[in-house]
């Protein structure tokens, strides 16, 4: 049974880094349907072997089935089409998948790392031929250079992928004395070559994070550092200045962040994107203005679920339609409050954050921990600006090194999963 599960682990993490160059073959909802039944065996075994595993975790694991159970009840009951709840309570199937991590060898995780190795290493020529080759007469062609996870808008993803795989090696190279400047540097050329405001401006913010968290044992090596940091910045907004012309740091400027969070005060119109923090003013104006449950506890998952050829849509996507609000500049704030309000919300981050102050808490000395330590705090920045649930490998990579870390830290396992 353990073989078994190593083996259908390792196939759905293939799935889910390579589905963008899968799909070019096979039809999108094939590979999702075949997705979907592996992780349904996976977790059917995960049950079988229950007695194998070391206690809380996997009670934390029945803790949040239930959870999301109870959710998708509250939300159909409230309102909201039964085919909208469940293909949003699909966005949580990463968090389940990993806790697949408690019935596999702990050494998954140099795999996982092969498979994003891989992946990066065949994006870097790929975006090259994609940004050569996009359509310039489109508004957003900077949009189509998403490397191997696809071409039409992954390009955020990609360079949040590269991010915290490069920070990784750098900071894993730091802690074990090894040589720093090294072929992983090459995995950067996607994110200078597509849209990548975020990215860019996260670059700085995780380096001194990472200064702060790993301690003065290492003050040396990041001084020494800190001139290569401050060139790459800059070579970076130049880049983005001869592609974009603009620079990314003009982000740091006020009336920048006012105008592009909050393009239009009163939400929209038919004509204009709203902004990211427009929408999340809405969501709060929307709350403050229904009854105590629903302020409390929102309108239920995928009450803002809009199915582009599907046609199902949710409570707040039907009623709301003129506003726009289910597609363009969208956040997963927006979404957290309007599906569950604000005591769901404030429940989410803390979560979010324990989860950060626990791996923080466990040290930089396992591969596991210090991925953690480097995706948790992007992947919760992240939700104020983009669907971040709707980015498989971020939201995998968030909850499966943190569970990984839980495992290898709190938990033990009998020696036979070991030795499978």
């Amino acid at each position: 049974m353990w073989a078994i599960q190593q083996k259908l682990f390792k196939i759905y993490v293939i799935l889910i880094f390579f589905s963008g160059m899968i799909q070019i073959i096979f039809p999108e909802q094939l590979v999702g349907f075949i997705s979907d039944v592996i992780l349904m065996i996976m977790l059917f075994n995960l049950f079988l072997i229950s007695d194998k595993v070391y206690g809380r975790v996997y009670w934390l694991f029945i803790a949040l089935c239930f959870l999301l159970l109870l959710s998708c009840i509250y939300s159909y009951f409230n309102g909201n089409e039964l085919g909208a709840v469940l293909l949003s309570a699909r966005n949580f199937k990463y968090f389940l998948l990993c806790f697949i991590v408690l019935s596999i060898d702990v050494n998954s995780f140099n795999f996982v790392r092969k498979v994003i190795l891989l992946l990066l290493s065949l994006s870097i020529p790929i975006a090259v031929y994609q940004f050569n080759t996009a359509d310039y007469t489109n508004p957003a062609w900077w949009d189509e250079v998403g490397g191997a996870l696809g071409r039409v808008g992954q390009s955020g993803t990609l360079s949040l992928l590269i991010l915290i795989f490069v920070a990784f090696e750098y900071f894993k190279r730091i802690r074990d004395g090894v040589k720093l400047f090294d072929w992983y540097l090459l995995l950067l050329i996607p994110m200078f070559i597509n849209e990548t405001k975020l990215v860019i401006l996260l670059i700085p913010l995780v380096f001194f994070y990472m200064f702060s968290v790993m301690g003065k044992r290492y003050l040396t090596k990041f001084v020494l550092l800190l001139p290569f940091v401050i060139i790459a910045g800059f070579a970076a907004n130049f880049i983005y200045y001869v592609n974009f012309n603009v620079s990314p740091f003009d982000a740091i400027d006020y009336e920048f962040i006012e105008n592009y969070f909050f393009i239009d005060e009163q939400y929209a119109s038919q004509e204009i994107d709203i902004g990211r923090g427009t929408r999340v003013v809405y969501a709060m104006d929307y709350l403050s203005s229904q009854d105590l449950s629903v302020s409390l506890f929102g309108e239920g998952i995928g009450s803002t679920f809009w199915g582009q050829y599907s046609g199902i849509e949710g409570k707040i996507a039907s009623e709301f339609f003129y506003l726009k609000l289910h597609i363009g500049s969208r956040n997963q704030l927006y979404q957290f409050l309007l599906d569950f309000g604000y005591l769901g919300t404030t429940l989410i981050y803390s979560a979010f954050f324990y989860m950060w102050y626990t791996v923080v808490k466990a040290g930089v000395n396992r591969d596991s921990s210090l991925l953690a330590m480097i995706v948790i705090p992007i992947f919760i920045f992240s939700t104020i600006y983009q669907m971040v649930f709707e980015t498989r490998v971020i939201v995998f990579l968030f909850a499966y090194s943190f569970l990984l870390c839980m495992c290898e830290n709190k938990t033990k396992v009998k020696n036979e999963n070991f030795n499978s």
